[in-house]
This record gives structure tokens, sequence and C-alpha cells, in this order.
């Protein structure tokens, strides 16, 4: 034994080694001690360790970690607390038979957050060298509660009626909560289980090339995250995550509260891979979660193991269910529904929503939902749900850019039939362009309700397919206020029309009839209509002279032209006193 290693002949079960007595002798004999300070317990040198898979080696295995969390100890910074160094639990190779679930208890009752608990757990190197089998008699292979841990290098194989692991609790144990944080797992499967990870709360942990296969027994889950009593589980990293093959299953499930503080947060799927085999399992299902990311990730909805156990097309699920969530991104991500053809049309679309689903963003990828049709757009991929229907908020269910439905990127992409820009000062006041999908008109349309952003009937304007503009009134922007015997010149885009050549409407805001409908040429103006026809006579009106110079005739609105063929207005009518004029011009 190491004689640097402190330790009791016996340790008795208590609040921190609830597990039964610790025989420590026989484990000490395989401790060592790194050159950078670091201990480890080598089971290679544990003498009864049977590495066949017929003997049951979980006692073992739970009095190595036992003594490395309760017997390796040295002096914290701080004088009141422990600290604890790296401690590595090192299993060599061969099949370890599981018959009791092994507790990973890493709970000290030191108050300093720098005093912590970190603990490995490791195979023999790769994922087929170290293989821990559960006993079909026993429900759980790992219960970690609390403290910073790594599990890497092994493969874990279970049962129908088996679960791999649980991680954290949901609700605090004397005021403090059981969580696992800063921990990470890496590079071994877990496969034959009802459920892998159980989690009741964990926060800022990675995961790194964890495989979950063949998911057994009735409706079996992947991840399942589960709702916390009063906070939640989040800042959770998943990268190159393989999950496959699982029947009426669930591969990551995330259940929140609610209330703002028990949403599950920020999730991370990166180049991770999702695939059901069969038409009736769901690949993700979240409930009042918010910030969830998959990038470069693959989601496949197939059925070749499905089918040997009876299911069809008909049993097809959503491949993602969604609700009450805010801000989830598919960032160039192949997402497709397989063994559709020609003529079949799947019996549900791939995302279900429910609630308020908000800020769903689709950027690049490639997306195909089992429909060969050419004509589908962004609403044939999702569907509301019966039980609890999808509140939408008047846009899109989701944003899209650059996303393609065909493998060939030449394709038409998919588009937004609808879009929202604010008002930087006031978010709730929102001008909001949609496609009228009955006529194909473009329209655009204004709210103010704090929580919708297309709750608008009739559109303030319109542009049809053959470019005819649809406006409810029409007001220039040409605006002048023109004193008694002022003039001021009403300037017109001449870009593509120099001589600015077109039909002009001349209106003031005067009690009085005052306007003029008149044509200009470029270089004469013509009156069509006006407040000088002998149709108003006897009506309080105000003259209104047009021609190609100022004809300077008093008590008269003069409009003419000048260079440029610029329009210029005189109010030369004592009657008007300053007014404001409007000049509104229909070019061609």
């Amino acid at each position: 034994m190491n004689q640097n290693v402190t330790s009791s002949t016996k340790i008795t079960a208590n609040e921190n080694v609830p597990y039964g007595e610790l025989d420590s002798q026989a484990v000490s004999e395989c401790v060592c001690q790194t050159g950078a300070g670091d201990w480890i317990v080598d089971l290679s040198l544990f003498p009864s360790l049977d590495k066949s898979g017929t003997q049951d080696t979980s006692s073992v295995i739970q009095q190595a970690i036992n003594y490395a969390l309760f017997s390796i100890e040295r002096a914290g910074r701080n004088p009141i607390n422990k600290s604890y160094a790296n401690l590595t639990i090192q299993l060599p190779a061969g099949v370890f038979l599981i018959k009791e679930s092994i507790h990973v208890n890493m709970r000290i009752n030191s108050t300093g957050l720098g005093d912590q608990l970190y603990l490995t757990f490791k195979g023999a190197s790769g994922k087929n060298g170290t293989i821990l089998n559960l006993d079909t008699s026993c429900p759980l292979m790992f219960s970690v509660p609390d403290g910073k841990i790594t599990f890497q290098d092994f493969k874990a194989q279970g049962h129908s009626n088996g679960n791999f692991m649980e991680i954290g609790k949901q609700s605090a144990l004397n005021g403090r909560f059981q969580v696992v944080s800063q921990s990470t797992f890496s590079n071994f499967e877990v496969v034959y289980f009802n459920k892998g990870f159980i989690i009741g709360q964990m926060f800022d942990s990675s995961f790194y090339d964890v495989g979950i296969f063949n998911m057994t027994g009735i409706q079996p889950v992947a991840i399942d995250i589960l709702p916390h009593d009063n906070d939640n589980t989040n800042n959770l990293m998943f990268y190159r995550l393989h999950v496959e093959q699982a029947i009426d299953g669930m591969f990551f499930r995330a259940k929140g509260v609610p209330q703002g503080s028990q949403n599950h947060n920020n999730f991370g799927f990166f180049g991770c891979h999702f695939e059901a085999r069969s038409y009736n399992t769901i690949i993700i299902d979240v409930e009042a979660c918010n910030r969830i990311g998959f990038y470069n990730t693959q989601f496949t909805h197939n059925n070749t193991q499905g089918a040997s156990s009876g299911i069809t097309l008909n049993n097809l699920v959503p491949m993602v269910k969604m609700t009450n969530v805010q801000g989830m991104i598919f960032d160039n991500c192949t997402m497709t529904i397989q063994g559709t053809s020609p003529g079949q049309t799947p019996p549900c679309a791939m995302f279900q929503l429910s609630g308020k689903v908000r800020s769903v963003n689709f950027r690049g990828g490639h997306i195909h939902p089992g429909l060969f049709s050419t004509s589908w757009g962004i609403d044939a991929l999702y569907q509301s749900s019966t039980n609890n229907p999808y509140d939408s908020s008047g846009e899109d269910w989701a944003t899209f850019t650059n996303v393609h439905p065909d493998t060939n990127s030449a394709g038409t992409a998919l588009f937004n039939a609808n879009d929202t820009i604010a008002k930087s000062t006031n978010r709730n006041f929102k001008w909001n362009r949609r496609v009228n999908i009955e006529n194909n008109d473009l329209e655009f349309g204004f709210t103010s309700t704090s929580n919708k952003s297309n709750d608008w009937k009739t559109p303030s304007l319109a542009i049809d397919t053959s470019s005819m503009l649809k406006v409810r009134s029409l007001s220039s922007l040409n605006v002048k206020t023109i004193g008694y015997g002022e003039t001021e010149q009403f300037n017109f885009p001449a870009k593509s029309n120099s001589s600015r050549r077109g039909l002009y409407i001349l209106t003031c805001d005067a009690p009085y009839g005052c306007c003029a409908l008149f044509f200009s040429s470029g270089s004469d103006l013509f009156l069509l209509n006006g407040t000088d026809t002998a149709a108003n006579t006897g009506k309080a009106t105000v003259k209104v002279n047009v021609s190609a110079t100022d004809a300077g005739t008093p008590d008269q609105v003069s409009v003419f032209l000048t260079g440029g063929a610029n329009i210029n207005v005189t109010n030369r009518s004592g009657v008007l006193g300053s007014r404001k004029f409007s000049l509104i011009m229909i070019g061609f």
C-alpha cells in the first residue's frame, strides 16, 4: 500500500457512505499515485475480481469507489474545508457482471465551491475492452446523485427492464441541490437498456462520442431529462452523440416546468446522429425548454427494424415534438423520412407543435418529409397537437434560410411566406408581410398586439402576381406648408423618368375645395379636373391654375413647371393663408 494514502481499517455506513461496510485493506493494495499527484485505484490488481462475466463484481467496484471518495483526501485551501485529489477508478479489460446498482455518492459537507470531488471511472482503452453486463435481476447500473465525474472507455450492456444511469435528483436534500456538474462522459457505448440516462438535475457537462444503441423494453428512452421541483437542468453539450434503434421509443426527452426558472435551457448537439429504425419512435420531444441547438446533425426516420415487428408507414409519429419552446436552431442538419415512394403521403408531419413555440430556425441543410410533390412548402412540415393546439404568433412557425428539400442544391429552396420587422424602440409596433395562400398576393400590414406579429385581417397594401398595386388609401410623402405669396418646389425621382412625365394629384388641407388632377408631359401641364371647373360654381372653392409657366394671377393657386421639369406651387390665395399642400405622382 502506498504510505501517502490516508485510510482506516473499516468505514461504516453513514450519510457519506450509505452502502454498507467497506473493507479497505484489499482495495488499498490497488492504489497508486501518479507523478502529477493523482490517485488511481487499479482494479486489475484486485485479486478476487472476476473478468469472465460469471461472478458478480459490483461489490468490488463499489468498494473501490467508496475507498477513493472517502479515504483519499488532502487539506483544502480553506482550512475549514477539505479538498480532494483527482481520483480514478481503472477497470481492466474483461467482462464484468453487475448484480447490484453502483452508487457514486460524491456529496461532501464542504461549503466551499472549489472543494469538490473529481472522480474518473474508466475502462481499458476503447469501447470494447471493458464490458459491464447488468444482471436481469438489477434495474439500474449506476446512480450518481451529486458531484463531478468522468465516465469513459467501456461498453455497458443492459436488459429490457434495466436503466443505465441516474444523474442528479429532482429535489434538494437538506437545502442543497443534488446535482451533477462539470462532468464528462466520453467514448463508451450503452446497449440493450430500456433507459439510458435519467437526469434529475445536471449543469455544465459534456458528452463526447457516446453511443446509445438497440433500446429495448416498453417505450424506451435514450436520454430523459426530468422536471425539477424548483430549478432546471442546463448547459449540456453533446458531441458526436450517436443514438440508433428503438421500437415505440424516444431518443431525447426533456420536460421542464412552465415557470421560467424551471425551464430547461441551453442544450447543444454537434455532429450527432439520430436514426430511429422504426417509424413509431420519436427522436426529439422537448417541453418548457429554451435555447436548443442542433449543428450538422443527422435525423433519420426509417423503418429498417420496425418492419420485422409489423410497424408500417401508418404507424409513423412526428420526428420532433415541441411544446412551449423558445429558441431552437437546426443548423446545416440532414432531416429525412425514408422509405416512402411517389403516391404515398405520410400520416403525420415531421414536427408537432403545442402551445407557444417561438424562434425556431433552420439554416442550411436538407429536409425531406417523405413527400415527392414539388409544390409542398414549409407548412407541410408541421402539425398542431390535438390535445394542446399550437398558439401561433401569426408568423410562420419557423424561419428558413437556404434549406433545400432536395439533395440537389440547384433545386428550389424552402422559403418563408411571412416575416416581421419592428420599431427599434418598441418591439410591439410591428410591420408584417405575408403571401396570401388563396390568391398569392404579397400583403403588408401593421399590428401593435404584444404577443402577435400578424393579427390583421385586411392588408394595408398588396401586390398581385401581375404587379397590380392594391391600396386601402393613398397619401403622399411630398407634403409642404406654403404660406401666402410663397412658392415651393416638389421634386420626384427622375432616374428612369427624366422628364417626370406622369399624372399628378394636388390636394390641400383647407376647408375649401382646392385640388387639381393634371398631366405633365415634362414641358407642359394639362389640367384634367380641378376646382376651377364650372361644376364647382357656387361652392367655397379656391381656383387652381395649371400651366407650363406661372400665370401670376391673384387669389389663385398656381401650378407650373421650372427647369428639370419639377412641379412648383405658388399660393396667392388670401382665403387659404398658410396651408399644407400634398402632391402625388403616378409616373410613366
